[in-house]
């Protein structure tokens, strides 16, 4: 195959996996302050766990740690309105111990239901009251009046919303039995079926027992509870890789505009230009790609707190890639030149330079308008879909090409440092 065309195809799929890369450092920034994978997942959490109490629990137990249950004062939608915490995944094991300890645990829903007290006094005061009930659970006659002394707190609240007094009497009751069912002896698989049945929602109830129907002890649920979670979750992967994709177009259309990348004039550029064609034809195959690539494939969402540091630290990486895409002296970017009296005398032609944005807005700026409109609009959007397929699809066509020529050089020597955006 003649040498030029495979100079220009190369010197293409370069530039395509510079833009791919600087897509994805793009990307991290925009999931990072979207908080994107953390908010699927507590979406999707809130889809499988439909009960309103038990999803406030799950969401803010610590084993999943997607909410902060810190809000005072107010019903269960200031509880929606609260935080995702920034984490990239939820383990099934950790879900499912969680769901065991709250099933178990009646306590946890009646802090979780005492949270929501407005005052501050009365609050605290409850959760002492908890406390002391804790401490005596095992006292049948002392864990009652513990239990009396709580409804009379209750009763005596400053008036609360219906909904908060209905969850802390309901709570209340959930305790009651639980203790009822501790004193008797009975086993934790026991209270955790006992917990099932109390839950509100009975389609979540009756999904619940179906998942512990065929269980023996506490174990053999945790297992069945993390396989139904693991099986459940596996959309949230799917849709999150639907996500980034579209994202990944977006970003794409818009840096194809905002740098003028126009693949057709790319391709034209290089065809006509052997000493831009082979400069960058011979980057292509002596840089190192393969770590640059590898890092920015994998989205790192940080620890609660550190997400400022990994946005600087991604804003600089994209601007070394954007950088490195200047340095290469290619035909992109975009002036505004209208035509003058000087133009004869230098040989410039303003109709004819791609990056001149006035022979585009301009229908009578000479030349067929239409046609050259036309065509930088198809190459500006090949652009944007070519770099949304990422960088490793147009790696791996760039190795296996520059392989077949007899470069043998499937491992570069020149790095692309992905951890201040400079070049070695």
């Amino acid at each position: 195959m003649n040498t030029a065309i495979i100079q220009v195809i190369v010197g293409v799929l370069f530039v395509y996996i510079l833009l791919s890369l600087l897509v994805s450092q793009i990307n991290q920034v925009i999931a990072y302050v979207l908080n994107i994978r953390a908010e699927q997942l507590r979406k999707r959490i809130g889809e499988i766990v439909v009960d309103s109490s038990v999803q406030r629990q799950i969401l803010s137990h610590p084993l999943v740690g997607l909410v902060s249950n810190s809000t005072k004062g107010s019903n269960s939608q200031a509880f929606i309105s609260n935080r995702t915490a920034q984490i990239s995944q939820v383990a099934s094991s950790s879900f499912a111990k969680a769901m065991v300890n709250i099933f178990t645990d009646p306590y946890l829903e009646l802090y979780s239901a005492i949270a929501l007290v407005r005052n501050d006094e009365e609050r605290n005061n409850l959760e002492e009251i908890v406390t002391q009930l804790r401490a005596n659970a095992n006292d049948p006659t002392r864990s009652v009046a513990v239990l009396n002394h709580l409804h009379e707190k209750i009763n005596q609240l400053t008036p609360p919303d219906r909904k908060d007094r209905k969850a802390l009497l309901r709570s209340l009751g959930s305790v009651s039995a639980a203790l009822r069912s501790i004193q008797s002896g009975n086993s934790r698989l026991f209270q955790l079926l006992d917990g099932v049945s109390r839950v509100e929602n009975r389609a979540f109830q009756q999904a619940m027992d179906s998942i512990l129907a065929r269980v023996q002890d506490v174990h053999q649920a945790e297992a069945a509870i993390e396989e139904w979670f693991t099986n459940k979750m596996d959309q949230t992967k799917s849709v999150y890789a639907m996500t980034m994709q579209a994202l990944s177009l977006g970003v794409g259309i818009f840096l194809a505009i905002a740098l003028n990348i126009d693949t057709l004039q790319l391709a034209k550029s290089l065809w006509t230009d052997p000493i831009l064609r082979g400069n960058l034809s011979t980057l292509a195959q002596t840089t190192d790609l393969a770590r640059a690539i590898e890092s920015s494939s994998t989205l790192d969402i940080p620890e609660e707190g550190s997400t400022t540091e990994q946005i600087v630290q991604s804003y600089a990486t994209a601007q070394g890639t954007v950088d490195q895409l200047l340095a290469l002296n290619l035909p992109i970017g975009w002036t505004f030149h209208t035509p003058s009296v000087a133009d004869a005398t230098t040989g410039y032609s303003p109709v004819n330079d791609p990056r001149n944005l006035y022979a585009l807005v301009n229908p009578f700026s000479g030349g067929n308008w239409f046609l050259r409109v036309l065509s930088k609009i198809f190459g500006l959007l090949l652009t944007a879909f070519a770099v949304a397929q990422g960088a490793p699809f147009w790696f791996d066509i760039l190795r296996r090409l520059t392989n077949t020529q007899g470069t043998g050089s499937s491992s570069p020597n020149v790095v692309i440092n992905t951890t201040n955006g400079q070049s070695t």
